[in-house]
């Protein structure tokens, strides 16, 4: 048995012993404010991973090399559920089910979601001006290729009976917030879009923020 195989057993040992649940998986979405008017919001989902708690390396663990195994490393620990590829997704009108993921039983700590590069963000609207209080018409398309991280999931899979179901829950409202409307219209084409680079970078960084996404695993 080589190194690296040694150390994927050491870490997803204790992961792959349990039992694989299969987990729908929901999405909610929370409306921006009542001064925003959201004609179209989409964007594209990777994949949703579930992390375990942290690991502890023993002395062994630090001489051998890190290997990237099913289920895997995360941030936190073995990675114990994913979902991939929910593809896109209309954040206005959200389906009630994104998908199945498999989530080994046991302890939940983290989650992260890798959005997907390929399906444009689109987010189309109307604001009001803090000052003026008159009409911003915004428009964004534009790839997307981003991973939001650091998702605090504290919850137990149970590994028998009755399968929990996982919720995605995105605020667009928190999304939304970093935007100041009244940032300069640098193409002077009456709207603010991503060619105009202050509301570019607030929108995409309130879209990759952890205070925009959350998820919430519910057991019958």
């Amino acid at each position: 048995m080589t190194r690296t195989a040694l150390l994927s057993l050491l870490l997803v040992g204790c992961v792959a012993d349990r039992p694989l649940r299969t987990v729908d998986v929901t999405l909610a979405t929370l409306s921006p404010a009542d001064d925003i008017e959201l004609h179209s919001a989409s964007l594209g989902i990777a994949a949703v991973v579930l992390e375990g708690p942290a690991l502890v390396l023993r002395p062994l663990d630090l001489v051998l090399p890190l290997a990237h195994a099913h289920p895997g490393h995360g941030a936190t620990g073995a990675v114990v559920g994913e979902l991939l590829g929910p593809g896109p997704v209309d954040l206005l009108h959200p389906p009630a089910r994104l998908g199945v993921a498999e989530i080994y039983a046991g302890a939940v700590a983290s989650g992260r979601i890798r959005l997907d590069a390929d399906v444009p963000l689109v987010l189309e609207g109307t604001a009001r001006h803090p000052d003026t209080g008159a009409p911003v018409a915004f428009s964004v398309h534009q790839q997307l290729d981003a991973e939001v991280t650091g998702l605090t999931l504290e919850a137990t899979v149970p590994g028998r009976g009755a399968p929990p179901s996982l919720q995605l829950t995105v605020d667009l409202d928190s999304a939304l917030s970093f935007v100041d409307w009244s940032s300069e219209d640098l193409d002077a084409d009456g709207r603010l879009t991503e060619a105009d680079g202050t509301f570019r970078d607030a929108v995409t960084f309130g879209l990759v923020s952890t205070h925009t996404w959350s998820l919430t695993l519910e057991t019958p």
